[in-house]
This record gives C-alpha cells, sequence and structure tokens, in this order.
C-alpha cells in the first residue's frame, strides 16, 4: 500500500521529470496549450485532474493555484493564494477601462474561486458566449477584430496570473 508521503513523494518526482525547473513549471504553466499537453502528461503517470485536485486538498492548499501546489511540493517554493495571483495580475496588466476591465474583472472572480480549470479556450468561449450571446457580438463589446486577438488578450491575463 502507498503512503501519503510516498505519493507525495512519487508526484514531486513526476513533476521534476516533466519540468527540470521551477521556472520552466512556471513557463510551462502561463501557456494554455502548453498546461493543457502538461496536464495531459501528468495524467498519463498517473496524475489526472482528480488527483491533481486530492493532492491540493491533502495539502490544505484549496485557496492556491494547483502551480504553486506543484511547487511547493516538488521544488519547496511556498505558495500564494489565487487571490494574491489574481490581485498581482490585476495591478500589473489589468485593461484601464472599458468592457474589457469587466471581463477581466469577472475572469479573475471565476479563476479565484474555481482556479486553473476555468483558464481554458473552452471555458473563455463559454464565458464570451454567457455575457454576450454570439462570438461576434463579445467581439465588437471588446474590440477585438478576431479570435486570434482575443485569445492573445486572454493569453496575457494567464501570463499575468502566473507571472513568478
Amino acid at each position: 500500500m502507498l503512503t501519503a508521503a510516498d505519493f507525495l513523494t512519487r508526484f514531486a518526482a513526476a513533476v521534476r521529470k516533466a519540468t527540470r525547473t521551477p521556472e520552466l513549471l512556471r513557463e510551462c504553466w502561463a501557456d494554455m496549450g502548453k498546461r493543457k499537453d502538461f496536464i495531459e502528461a501528468m495524467e498519463v503517470v498517473g496524475f489526472n485532474p482528480d488527483k491533481l485536485r486530492e493532492i491540493q486538498r491533502n495539502v490544505g492548499r484549496q485557496d492556491c493555484d494547483i502551480l504553486d501546489v506543484m511547487l511547493d511540493i516538488a521544488y519547496d517554493i511556498a505558495p500564494v493564494t489565487r487571490q494574491f495571483r489574481a490581485e498581482r495580475a490585476e495591478r500589473r496588466g489589468a485593461p484601464s477601462a472599458g468592457e474589457r476591465k469587466s471581463l477581466f474583472k469577472v475572469i479573475m472572480e471565476n479563476y479565484v474561486r474555481d482556479g486553473v480549470w476555468t483558464l481554458t479556450a473552452e471555458s473563455f468561449r463559454d464565458l464570451l458566449m454567457q455575457r454576450y450571446t454570439t462570438l461576434g457580438g463579445a467581439y465588437g463589446q471588446l474590440g477585438f477584430r478576431s479570435t486570434d486577438e482575443a485569445m492573445a488578450f486572454y493569453g496575457n491575463i494567464q501570463r499575468e496570473i502566473y507571472a513568478a
């Protein structure tokens, strides 16, 4: 039977093997596509999203991002809360006014409440559809000329959230 300590040791080893350094883990986590690939790779070695959430609960870090849980366990780097990350992102890179600022605030609220699982391309599309009914309406109100521009906006928000 695998003890909790052995399980965490195995998890830390898997994180270190996949990323090699905390900087590479942060870089990977800040990019939606790379993060998705990393999560899928962790799933292959036995750490699916449910297991990641379980680890987060077991170490008492429900208010932290999974990234911070991994940094803590694999690299002994003190975690910060999602609230701290959201506030820092707002200070560093929030739009100054208008509809984009309003959308930014909703993205941050969702992130603080539900974590990284809300930071996917699919959840962004769903949020735009919920708030603006159509993607065309969303792009018009937000001043985006294309899907690429909208996704760049969303990607920049995530880079601010995960900036060291």
